[in-house]
């Protein structure tokens, strides 16, 4: 039997004489097997900053793009705290340095009114790769929110509740008229005449007297979004016959009619700024200081037909370049009268905004 020096020698054409020159190929394999293992360490230490980075950058597209598009201030603070919260210390935005931030960036741009890309970038360092000379890598990930708005359920136009196409020329087309008028009911009317919502009361056997509080009823009234979009400039909300006259029929003109209770509805129109919860109309600001109007209507009923009757009255103007965002305007009646008072809507711009009724 062979002796296994006899086998290595013939193995590798050597004798006693060259004992160990197989350590340099031994060698040189050990060490592409280190390379290897740790390139893979970086590798997986990089993919998983990765990993990482988007989930910032995710978190920081979704917590800015609700307050686009008119709020930017917030829509910055946010998209920084959302990468914060995912553990990126934010040391400048769209290249401007955020105090006590680290060394990670972010950049923004709105791509809509309701559409927000975030690019967050940082540097990671290496282990092993250094011994090749590879300190550290820059790594950088996109994310793109949109933020889908209030669904509209009243007109994409800049009018709403426009009845027939005898209005005033100019203000509402009348190849457009959308054959139903706006309307909001005194509290004293029954429920069951429609409104779910302006009535304190409501009877299945009649008016007399009414046997059941509505528990549907809002003191608030109703809430109008009025959706304005970018570039918009000298934005005006009008109202069309916004007192109660009563007409004695649907059929003529708005058709405001007594009911019930009669005496009509007391009605109230006031306009408010968008603001930062756009699902949430209740906790807007009002607008004292339009340029035309007070921003706000408060009618009698019956009362100031002169004003009001079978005309558009602007109920708030702001000149010049609009913010972008969710305007609210809010109808709500009072007292102790029943009936409905139909009316319009318009949103006169220099571009376009929308008119829907936000419940």
């Amino acid at each position: 039997m062979r002796s296994i020096r006899q086998l290595v020698h013939k193995f590798t054409g050597q004798g006693d004489d060259d004992k160990g020159a197989a350590l340099p190929f031994v060698g040189a394999i050990l060490l592409l097997l280190l390379g290897i293992a740790a390139f893979a360490v970086d590798l997986g230490w990089l993919y998983l900053n990765g990993a990482r980075l988007q989930r910032a950058a995710d978190s920081s597209a979704l917590a800015g793009v609700v307050f686009l598009p008119g709020d930017i201030p917030n829509v910055v603070a946010n998209a920084v705290n959302g990468a914060n919260a995912n553990g990126w210390d934010i040391g400048s935005v769209n290249g401007s340095p955020v105090g006590g931030g680290g060394p990670d960036d972010l950049d923004w741009r709105s791509l809509a009114d309701n559409k927000l890309e975030v690019t967050l970038s940082t540097n990671v360092s290496t282990f092993f790769l250094k011994a090749l000379g590879i300190d550290d890598f820059d790594i950088t990930r996109i994310a793109t929110a949109e933020y889908v708005k209030p669904v509209p359920i009243g007109s994409p136009d800049p009018c709403f509740g426009i009845g027939n196409t005898s209005l005033q020329s100019g203000d509402c087309n009348p190849a457009t008229a959308q054959r139903f008028w706006a309307a909001v009911s005194g509290p004293y009317t029954n429920k069951w005449n429609g409104d779910a919502h302006a009535t304190l009361y409501w009877s299945n056997s009649g008016w007399s007297p009414p046997d059941n509080t509505n528990t549907e009823y809002r003191s608030n009234g109703y809430y109008l979004a009025i959706d304005v979009p970018s570039g918009v400039t000298d934005l005006a909300v009008r109202i069309y016959d916004a007192g109660f006259y009563d007409r004695g029929s649907f059929d003529v003109e708005t058709g405001d009619r007594f009911q019930d209770t009669g005496g009509g509805a007391d009605t109230h129109f006031q306009f408010y700024r968008f603001d930062s919860t756009p699902l949430d109309p209740t906790d807007n600001t009002p607008i004292s200081g339009c340029s035309v109007g007070t921003g706000a209507f408060n009618i009698n009923s019956g009362a100031s037909s002169s004003t009001y009757k079978n005309l558009w009255r602007t109920l708030c103007r702001l000149d010049g370049s609009v913010a972008p965002g969710i305007y609210v305007l809010r109808v709500w009646t009072d007292g102790n009268d029943g009936g409905t008072n139909q009316y319009a809507v318009r949103a006169n711009t220099s571009s376009g905004a929308s008119i829907h009724q936000a419940e």
